[in-house]
């Protein structure tokens, strides 16, 4: 049981943080008229307090509207789960006496808990990579699905405090869940003093958190949705809808600049016949494995993307026409060299690509001009016997060579 709040911890000091932030702060919301009548509210219910509970509520009221509105408002057009964390450590720092924070987010690929964002001397937690979500502490606070108080470090025992850097004092974990993404992550609250944290405190805690669980929400849905729009659903690489916008932008950026940029236009050699040969779902594979291989082989600031078909297009930022003929060298190899074992079918199948390229302003300076010419160095390895690095040379060889896609593959 949490005792009666000491004047260190009390709202009223609580809710002057509030109006005491320097008055730049992006927290500040009030101006001099407003801060000055709440100070004035604030000590007439400081003083009536003694006799009611009215001002300690109106005050606390006040403390948890304050909170709520900020997290909400977190919600930029950008929707960037930065910024809200940023803000949920702010409020926390400013407004609560806590002499550790720390705020941990379970990670989509691993579901496992990782921090994200903490202050004190240092993090609440030991420095490892993450933390299963099952673990005693946290697990019992999300299983619970309400803030776990544990008033006394020095007595809860070594299971509780195994990962925790500080042993004694008290402990909050407030849960973050929410209905669509079931356990969102937890925070983590310690006050150097045992069984410092009132009983108004983890009730307005529960209500900050699942401000926090909603917000969180929003922002994974958005992302979610994000990237359901821009990615391939058969390769999970980008689709051309991205490209497309990408390229207008690093095309207009290379013009602006005056850097160089490629485009490298692949296709799967025989595609058609293998489908015939093996079916499609081994179809289906053989683009994910050649979306993978792709991806695996370039570097982190270029886009592959699927184009249609079994045709994939990589863009190249600041590569001339010279180092992106070495890259799809590269591409063209380490596919060639790749294994892959098909559900159903005991054969390791291989498959090649041919490869067309094209940069910028080596080839033109019109954007246009970049894919066609791309679509058309394609060709030429196409008509050279595949599995081979096609490129133009001049304008004149380009105005000579049709399109790709308007040929037979």
């Amino acid at each position: 049981m949490a005792n009666q709040h000491t004047e260190r911890y009390s709202y009223s000091a609580q809710v002057r943080r509030v109006i005491q932030f320097h008055p730049q702060s992006e927290f500040s919301t009030m101006g001099k008229n407003d801060t000055a009548a709440f100070e004035e509210f604030l000590h007439l219910s400081e003083q009536y307090g003694k006799v009611s509970e009215t001002g300690k509520q109106m005050s606390s009221r006040f403390l948890e509207l304050y909170c709520l509105y900020q997290i909400a408002a977190s919600l930029s057009d950008k929707m960037e789960l930065h910024a809200t964390v940023e803000t949920v450590r702010h409020l926390f720092k400013r407004l609560f006496s806590l002499d550790h924070f720390t705020l941990l987010l379970v990670d989509e690929e691993t579901h496992e808990l990782r921090v994200k964002n903490h202050f004190g001397p240092r993090s609440l937690v030991h420095q490892r990579k993450s933390f299963p979500l099952d673990h005693s502490l946290f697990g019992r606070s999300l299983q619970q699905k309400e803030p776990c108080y544990l008033a006394d470090l020095t007595a809860a025992g070594d299971e509780a405090t195994a990962d925790l850097t500080e042993k004694n004092g008290a402990l909050v974990c407030i849960p973050l869940q929410s209905d669509s993404h079931g356990d969102l992550g937890t925070i983590l609250l310690h006050r150097g003093e045992k069984d410092s944290f009132t009983e108004t405190e983890l009730e307005l805690f529960a209500r900050i958190g699942a401000q926090i669980s909603r917000v969180l929400d929003k922002i994974l849905i958005y992302h979610h949705t994000k990237a359901l729009s821009i990615t391939d659903d058969l390769t999970r690489i980008f689709n051309r809808r991205y490209f497309n916008q990408r390229f207008e932008r690093e095309i207009q950026r290379a013009q602006r600049y005056n850097r160089a940029l490629s485009i490298i236009m692949v296709d799967i050699d025989f595609f058609k016949q293998f489908n015939d040969t093996y079916g499609h779902l081994v179809g289906d594979e053989v683009l994910r494995n050649t979306a993978r291989v792709l991806e695996k082989n370039l570097r982190q600031a270029d886009i592959v993307a699927r184009f249609g078909g079994e045709e994939f297009v990589i863009l190249l930022p600041e590569t001339n026409k010279s180092k992106a003929r070495r890259v799809a060298e590269k591409l063209r190899s380490a596919v060639e060299k790749h294994r892959f074992k098909a559900e159903g079918n005991e054969e390791k199948l291989q498959i090649t690509v041919s490869l067309g390229v094209a940069s910028f302003p080596e080839d033109s300076l019109k954007a246009e001009n970049i894919l066609a010419h791309a679509d058309k160095a394609l060709y030429m390895a196409k008509a050279a016997g595949r599995n081979q690095v096609g490129y133009l040379k001049d304008e004149k060889q380009a105005e000579d060579i049709p399109h790709y896609r308007f040929a037979t593959a």
